[in-house]
Order: C-alpha cells, then structure tokens, then sequence
C-alpha cells in the first residue's frame, strides 16, 4: 500500500514538472542531497550561456568514430603492452563525444552552474584510465597536490597537535589541496 501511494506522489510530481516545463537538477553542494527545481528553458540558456562566455566550440559528430578508429590501430600495434585478446577490454564500443551536464550554485548569486562532464564513453577514456593505473605501479607519485581520499586527509589532520579547546565545524574542502599546506597552514592560524 505504501508503495502504490509512493509511486502515485512520484508520478503526480513528474506531471507537474512536465506540465510547467521544469526539471529537476542536483545542487552544487558537495555531496549533500539537495536538489533543485528548474525550469528547463532557464536551465538550457545557463549551459549555452556557460558554452558561448568560455569560447567551446561546436564539434563534428564524427569525431568520436574516427579517433575510435585511430586507437584501435595503436592498441593493435601496441601488442607488447597489450595482448590482442584484451585489447576489446579498452575500447568503447559504442563511443560519444563528453556530455556536459550543469549543477546549479545555489550559494552563488545568479544561481550560476558549475559544468560537470562525463567522460565515461569517450574513446579514450577505458585506455587512459588503464594507462593511467600502469604508470602509478611504474611510477609511484606522492599525492603532494591531493589526497587520495577522505580517510587519508583524517589521518593527515589527526597527526597535527592543537589545542583541545578548538572545535572543528564541518568543513566542505576542495580536494587539491597538498596536505603539507593544510598542516602549515593550521600550524599558522594557531
């Protein structure tokens, strides 16, 4: 019973939306889970405004099929690194161009957008990402400009001694910021 009455809310929700051409986007918030109610013409001229102010320019369509095409002769003739029965493993079958989605700034005035794009069917993106996890087994870099993930930035602030008096609100960090400048710059504010 309770499901039936769920999915009545849900599809009366979506036929109001439809009605007054609007659309529901996620907030630029971090991983909070607000969202926000948009209408779609309003949504569709920040992302054409946000693509005209910062000079992209329209491609081919055909783009994505002839790289395509291109590394799939590179991985052919790269046989050494990897074995031609494993070379489908790295190539998109069905490739695109990025998609490019906007999260609206509901802290910001204007309500601006901040573009997030996806690169998960590109051509590239299977073998860039198998090049990329090769060259940190061959090449291990420190994370000096980044952390690797949340767990790693608790234990790097954990290591700093200060005063117990201090209370920490929740901080929203943008990610790369190198640790050791974040320990410094703690050690300075005390």
């Amino acid at each position: 019973m309770q499901a039936r009455n769920e999915r009545k809310t849900i599809n009366q929700m979506r036929k109001k939306l439809i009605d007054n051409k609007a659309m529901i986007s996620k907030a630029d918030k971090g991983n909070s889970i607000i969202h926000v109610i948009i209408y779609i013409d309003e949504y569709k001229s920040k992302i054409l405004d946000f693509i005209t102010n910062n000079n992209f320019t329209i491609a081919d369509n055909d783009i994505p099929r002839k790289l395509q095409h291109d590394l799939k002769l590179a991985i052919n003739e790269c046989q050494k690194r990897i074995r031609k029965d494993n070379s489908w493993r790295y190539i998109n079958l069905n490739p695109i161009a990025p998609t490019l989605r906007g999260l609206i700034k509901i802290y910001k005035e204007g309500a601006r957008i901040r573009p997030f794009v996806n690169w998960k069917n590109t051509p590239a993106y299977k073998l860039a990402k198998m090049l990329a996890k090769k060259l940190v087994s061959y090449v291990p870099l420190p994370y000096t400009f980044n952390i690797r993930n949340i767990v790693q930035l608790m234990n790097d602030l954990t290591d700093i001694h200060y005063d117990s008096s201090i209370k920490f609100a929740h901080l929203t960090l943008p990610i790369c910021i190198p640790t050791s400048l974040l320990k410094n710059c703690y050690k300075l504010s005390i």
